[in-house]
């Protein structure tokens, strides 16, 4: 569908096909789905969990993105990866604390858990590394080249 769309017509109308599908999906869902909830479930909401994790990766994520933009011993960088250390370890002291854990930190003890995570983290950089250069290398080939377009 998206090649005759792109052979046919402008690359951006691949983008409207995701709206009626969305769309379909959403009344068939309401139609035919029953809400299921696990009564036993906390209705407690880990925040402080919530706001060391969402600091811990936002820190790692933009550093990692934007070092070699910034330079990778700007202060910038650098407190970057600081603050995702601190705030690491201080999720993992509330983690361990509070009643009702984001990530209740003894599914670490079981060998299986610990190994898929590790696998996961190995495979997701694996496959996210390669995809995020070759963008970086297309996007700077198309600059180059309308760069040129441009002098001509």
């Amino acid at each position: 569908m998206a090649a005759v769309l792109l052979q046919n017509l402008n690359w951006n109308t691949i983008f409207y096909i995701n709206v009626p599908l969305c769309i379909i999906a959403m009344v068939l869902g309401i139609l035919f789905l029953d809400e299921s909830f696990d009564s036993k479930v906390s209705k407690e909401i880990d925040v402080y969990g919530m706001i060391l994790l969402t600091v811990s990766l936002f820190c790692i994520t933009f550093g990692l993105l934007k070092g070699s933009d910034y330079g990778w011993t700007s202060y910038a960088i650098i407190i970057l990866f600081i603050s995702f250390v601190v705030s690491t370890i201080l999720f993992l002291i509330v983690e361990s604390k509070v009643s009702q854990p984001m990530l209740p930190l003894n599914l670490f003890k079981e060998i299986t858990f610990s190994a898929s995570c590790i696998c996961y983290v190995v495979v997701g950089f694996g496959i996210a590394s390669p995809l995020l250069i070759l963008n970086t290398n297309i996007n700077n080939a198309v600059n180059k080249r309308l760069l040129v377009l441009r002098n001509l």
